[in-house]
């Protein structure tokens, strides 16, 4: 008898959509999960986690879910203030790409002073001095977005919480180009109020310019006029910004649990130092569990105190004391822990021996980093100048300024050498004495002495040029310019490694897996070892056999 073939019917969306939400509801109101305090928001993160995803919702365009961002985004600064790991991993990206705060430096007197009141403002120094801006950076990494508000003629700046942006509304076509963002916010007097926001790119529009959008009733949107946002993403996949912690806070989470473990166990070896062995019953216990036990905690005085330093114990051959043994299988524990900070490393980029133990590598210095770390940093580092830029431009716009050159520096991300940058820039000038004095190398080698005035520095010492721009050089020979185009390149390659930090690295030891291994600068295993003192000494053979090769 032939079977009769069936038919797959394909689920609509909508049907997929109501069935989601089915199981939200049924869940949410589940006695267990109401008692166990869980929100919709850790439902829905669970769900993801099993493979349910909300189909038609922002999962498909690459965003999370709203209560999911909320969640995700308090967890983050929650464990900003008390995990060890997630402060580290800021603190670091913070630290090497924004330093102690930009210097920038225009080209024309005018164009600069209409800066430095904007940027010296005293309504605007909370934003935008060196502490605002690190603030800024560490806000931008926690919640994975910043909201910059910019009123005013001067204009203000000022932050707005990312969780008070509950919408972006944009282009019905053009998901790349934001026009309104949605503020919904509770008032002082306990009110519930919802503005609208355009977007930066229409601060020069006029109002009839503005596409004509509506809101989620179908009402044309009537924003607030004369305030405009500046949204900064970080790590965007679709319109908003993602968190640096938000890959490893689970893992952040079970590192924390690991660690609580492992101090308890320390500690519950650590209230007995003594074992006393004894030959009889219970009687025999218990005889010897009151000659040791202190009085101390009686009405009465002690009549029992613990012996005092150099004290000599006595006992027949029926006792026997013996200490209670240390170990706490500390190298398997500490092997553990550092599997745990691998992930915390992959998700936030940050390598494992800058986690608190620099015995783990010795790389971590002042003047030299792994690749991948600085070109990470340089990165971040490039987004926040294209911010500042930005800004600039529509501060110079107000003044029929658009289109006027400023320089916007940040600090190095490492510090450079400075006898090697003073060798770097005494050969450049010997090949080609005009470009140590350009004001773009002046403004770079200035905040890789990290001197905070930059800009006056380099605005005296073009001044005093200037000044000796009426003294003729000495032309020179043939023989010069063709030894001075020769050197070059080669000073100028050196300069550049200083500065911005682009050395070779020599070879390293770092405790991988149990083992310590030593790498090469291009990351080749030179070897494995069972001890560091092992590793080390070979290293030093290294070492000795690259010198006896120069000669």
């Amino acid at each position: 008898m032939a079977r009769k073939a069936t038919v797959k019917k394909r689920v609509s969306e909508a049907a997929q959509f109501a069935a989601y939400e089915s199981i939200l509801e049924s869940l949410v109101r589940d006695p267990e999960i109401v008692e166990a305090g869980l929100s919709r928001a850790d439902l829905e993160l669970a769900l993801e986690d099993k493979g349910f995803i909300r189909l038609g919702g922002p999962a498909r365009s690459g965003e999370l879910e709203p209560a999911s961002r909320q969640l995700i985004v308090e967890r983050a600064r929650l464990y900003w203030y008390r995990d060890p790991l997630c402060k580290q991993a800021v603190r670091l990206w913070t630290d090497y790409s924004v330093g102690d705060g930009l210097s920038f430096r225009a080209e024309k007197p005018a164009v600069q002073a209409v800066l430095e009141e904007f940027w010296k403002h005293k309504k605007n120094r909370r934003i935008l001095r060196a502490r605002g801006q690190r603030k800024s950076s560490t806000k931008l990494l926690v919640d994975g977005e910043v909201f910059f508000a910019l009123f005013g003629e001067t204009p203000l700046i000022r932050r707005i919480d990312p969780l008070e942006i509950t919408d972006i509304v944009s282009l019905p076509d053009d998901k790349e180009s934001p026009v309104f963002y949605r503020r919904q916010f509770m008032t002082l007097a306990g009110a519930q109020r919802t503005l609208y926001y355009l977007d930066w790119a229409f601060a020069d529009a006029d109002a009839d310019e503005v596409p004509l959008l509506k809101d989620e009733k179908g009402d044309a949107i009537r924003w607030k006029p004369s305030v405009f946002i500046y949204h900064l993403p970080f790590d965007d996949f679709a319109q908003r910004g993602n968190s640096l912690l938000g890959a490893v806070l689970d893992w952040c989470r079970e590192h924390r649990r690991f660690m609580t473990s492992r101090v308890a166990i320390t500690q519950a070896l650590a209230k007995f130092a003594l074992k006393l062995t004894l030959q009889g019953g219970a009687s025999t216990l218990a005889a010897a569990k009151t000659q040791l036990k202190s009085t101390v905690d009686q009405d009465t005085a002690e009549t029992n105190p613990p012996p005092v330093a150099g004290a000599t114990w006595l006992e027949n051959k029926a006792a026997t004391l013996t200490a209670m043994p240390r170990s706490t299988g500390g190298r398997e524990s500490r092997d553990d822990s550092d599997l745990l900070k691998l992930m915390v490393s992959a998700g936030t980029g940050i390598m494992l021996h800058y986690f608190g133990d620099p015995s783990t590598g010795n790389l971590a210095t002042s003047t030299s980093m792994e690749l991948p770390m600085r070109k990470a940093f340089g990165a971040y580092r490039q987004l926040w100048i294209e911010f500042y830029e930005d800004l600039f431009g529509l501060v110079l716009a107000r003044h029929d300024m658009a289109d006027e050159k400023v320089d916007i520096d940040l600090p190095p991300i490492l510090d450079a050498d400075i006898a090697a940058l003073g060798q770097s820039l005494t050969a450049v000038k010997a090949a080609q004495p005009e470009i140590p004095g350009q004001p773009e190398m002046i403004q770079h080698t200035l905040s890789a002495y990290r001197l905070n005035n930059v800009a006056e520095i380099v605005k005296r010492i073009m001044k005093e040029m200037e000044e000796k721009q009426d003294q003729e050089p000495e032309p020179l020979t043939p023989d010069q310019a063709e030894q001075m185009a020769a050197q070059l390149p080669e000073a100028l390659r050196t300069l550049r490694e200083v500065l911005f930090g682009e050395v070779q690295f020599e070879e390293v030891v770092r405790h991988v897996g149990g083992k310590w291994v030593i790498f090469s600068k291009t990351g080749k295993t030179l070897g494995s070892f069972d001890t560091e003192a092992e590793a080390k000494k070979r290293l030093q053979q290294i070492e000795f056999f690259k010198r006896q090769s120069r000669g």
